[in-house]
């Protein structure tokens, strides 16, 4: 009988690992059916870019992504770019992540049929692009490509008066003409449908029409990319040195048009200026921080890019109203066209000037950095790496200081000139890094003491208030803080003052320097008259990377031109 049972019980485990292996079998041949999408093959020449927020799209009649409809709820509604739902949707073969079209795709060859062509299919199961006031649960288009000669095209997503439902524009990636520098384009498909937030009350900004592109100040970049219509749509491609840039689209009345980075905190603004906005109570009016969003961004040596001025979905606040409430308004964003390879070769060096009475310049590695007068620094000058000579010259061309540093990739170099106690020229050298991305907006602050009469300086904040630590205590004349030597700050700060202390060892901050001008948080905002449109109205600061430098001689002798003094310079365009 026991022997009866054991067969059984034998009979019984190999039925059992029968079964189980041929469901590993079926489980098995179903994986092969949905490939690693990381294995999908080679990339088209096609690119999407997704301007309107379709989250869904088909290709040749096969869905790609999950077609799942999203509760359109305001909150929790920021297609394709966030929201609480994002990462909680399952994901497919072609967009593994949530399922859900992204801002961009580069469409896979293998979708593209023998004879070039390929037939998409793009749809939003939310809204277009207000849900509040114009919902539209199935907006929908169908785009049909014939790909000519492997040739580069872009198709830009959404309706435009001037271009229908989507915008086609080649896209060059040829590198840029000097291996050190950047390409880069303007698209303008600003537009007056559907933009502005309906029922807020005052009258709102019209950004459609005309664009510029400029530098932070709202200096203009190029006549090339200066009042780009939306008619032409599309500028040349311009040369520019690598470096961190904060751009900004200035609109044909001067308003600076928002950029859109993805990040909630970014999209909650003033419908009326445009600005960065918050609540400290939701029964409490929204305040405008009079900053309007644009992104510092770090462009690489031989990337090609376009900035984008689009229509993109924003949010604004309400008091008494818990929710945000959703609304569409013109916008830009930084693309990036071609994917440029690891920055191993270049930095950028630039100079400054703390010896009073004397106009310098400098030679690094063979290259003149222009003339520096007193109190003033260099532009930006790309520069190979490795050990390099810099010498420090005075407008004779005499070397009053040389010395040998090594430079690395990817860094960039300020070299600072001051006085020693005996008044004869010093150098030191500071490096820093601006290559991150990942702070769209840094509020970054570095200190050093360049003045020899002052033996250890403290800086602080209204009376006396720490600042920070080891950054802003005790610096002694010409030696910089390379460990974490900067202090950050953010769009939310308050206005603030910047003090000099007369410190030492174990007594900080020590005395404060009155005979010092103190710095304002305002003396941060480059140009005023860049904010002439908001009724004399500013933010505290501007972001971007600085430094704080105290220059200058103390005593009673010294010349008003030369006192001691604390001065900025930015390092970002």
């Amino acid at each position: 009988m026991r022997h009866e049972r054991g067969i059984f019980r034998f009979l019984v485990s190999i039925y059992c690992m029968l079964l189980i292996s041929s469901c590993s079998k079926t489980k098995l041949d179903h994986m092969v059916e949905h490939p690693d999408p990381r294995e999908l093959g080679e990339l088209s020449a096609v690119r999407i870019i997704n301007s309107v927020e379709f989250q869904h799209v088909m290709a040749n009649g096969d869905s790609l992504t999950n077609f799942i409809l999203i509760n359109g709820g305001v909150d929790s509604y920021y297609p394709p770019f966030g929201g609480v739902w994002s990462n909680g949707q399952p994901g497919t073969t072609y967009f593994p992540v949530n399922g859900f079209l992204g801002r961009e795709w580069r469409v896979p060859k293998a979708l593209v049929r023998e004879n070039g062509r390929l037939d998409l299919f793009f749809q939003s199961m939310v809204g277009y692009p207000n849900t509040n006031v114009a919902p539209a649960v199935n907006y929908k288009i169908g785009l049909t490509i014939q790909q000519k000669d492997n040739r580069k095209m872009d198709y830009y997503l959404g309706y435009h008066p001037d271009h229908g439902d989507y915008f086609v524009t080649e896209r060059d990636e040829t590198p840029p003409s000097k291996p050190e520098n950047i390409r880069l384009r303007v698209i303008n498909l600003t537009t007056d449908v559907e933009v502005g937030a309906s029922y807020y009350p005052g009258a709102q900004p019209d950004l459609h029409g005309p664009v510029t592109l400029t530098y932070a100040d709202g200096t203009p970049v190029s006549p090339i990319t200066t009042q780009v219509s939306t008619a032409d749509g599309v500028t040349d491609y311009i040369e520019l040195p690598a470096g961190t840039y904060q751009f900004r689209v200035i609109s044909k009345d001067g308003w600076m048009i928002p950029g859109t980075d993805g990040l909630t905190d970014h999209m909650l603004i003033d419908p009326i200026t445009l600005s960065i906005s918050y609540q400290t109570n939701y029964t409490d009016a929204p305040i405008a921080r009079y900053l309007v969003h644009a992104p510092i961004h770090s462009f690489q040596p031989g990337g090609v890019y376009t900035i984008l001025a689009y229509p993109s979905s924003f949010a604004y606040l309400q008091a008494g109203i818990f929710n945000s409430s959703k609304f569409s308004q013109n916008a830009f964003r930084i693309i990036q066209d071609n994917t440029p390879a690891a920055n191993l070769s270049y930095a950028r060096v630039q100079g400054f000037n703390a010896l009073p009475g004397t106009g310098v310049s400098l030679r690094v590695g063979g290259r003149t950095v222009g003339r520096m007068p007193y109190g003033e620094a260099s532009g930006f000058e790309q520069l190979s790496v490795g050990e390099t000579e810099i010498q420090l010259l005075d407008d004779a061309g005499k070397v009053l200081v040389s010395a040998t540093h090594l430079i690395r990739p990817n860094q960039y170099y300020t070299i600072f000139a001051f006085p020693d106690a005996e008044g004869r020229p010093q150098m030191t050298v500071m490096p820093g890094d601006l290559s991150g991305n990942n702070t769209p907006m840094p509020y970054r602050k570095r200190f050093i003491n360049l003045c020899p009469d002052i033996p250890y300086a403290t800086f602080t904040t209204d009376n006396g208030a720490p600042l920070a630590g080891e950054q802003v205590t005790n610096l002694q004349p010409g030696i910089a803080v390379t460990e974490d030597p900067y202090i950050n700050g953010n769009a939310g700060q308050a206005p603030y003052q910047i003090l000099a202390y007369r410190s030492e060892p174990g007594m900080a901050p020590g005395v404060w320097a009155d005979d010092i001008p103190v710095l304002h948080s305002r003396d941060f905002i480059a140009r005023e008259e860049l904010y002439a449109r908001f009724n004399g109205n500013l933010p505290a600061q501007e972001p971007g990377y600085y430094t704080v430098a105290l220059i200058g001689r103390t005593g009673a002798n010294v010349p008003q031109a030369y006192k001691a003094r604390m001065v900025i310079i930015k390092h970002n365009k």
